[in-house]
């Protein structure tokens, strides 16, 4: 038990079953326009995010940008963590060249 908040040690965890492809959603490479990656277990096939879509999230569960693109978070003064700051945030995928 921790009486101190500052005091206690912050730990994030999530764990993935192990791949069996057999087990991933239907998927049809077809739908994706800028790619195809890994689900966040690095298991099944998923889309690259395009412009305007979301992304990010704890271990980017929300999906990952293609690669030329950026997942730009929300800036938010209340959540100051340090570099976990924007670690659960939702973004969305800007081109920012």
């Amino acid at each position: 038990m921790c009486f101190f908040g500052f005091l206690c040690d912050v730990g994030f965890a999530f764990t993935c079953r192990v791949c069996d492809p057999k087990n991933c959603p239907e998927f049809n490479p077809k739908d994706c326009k800028v790619g195809i990656t890994k689900d966040v277990c690095n298991c099944c096939p998923v889309c690259y995010k395009n412009v305007g879509e979301t992304c990010g999230g704890p271990w980017n569960m929300f999906g990952v940008c293609a690669r030329h693109l950026t997942c730009t978070k929300p800036f938010s003064p209340s959540v100051t963590i340090g570099p976990f700051n924007d670690f659960d945030a939702e973004g969305k995928c800007y081109d920012w060249s």
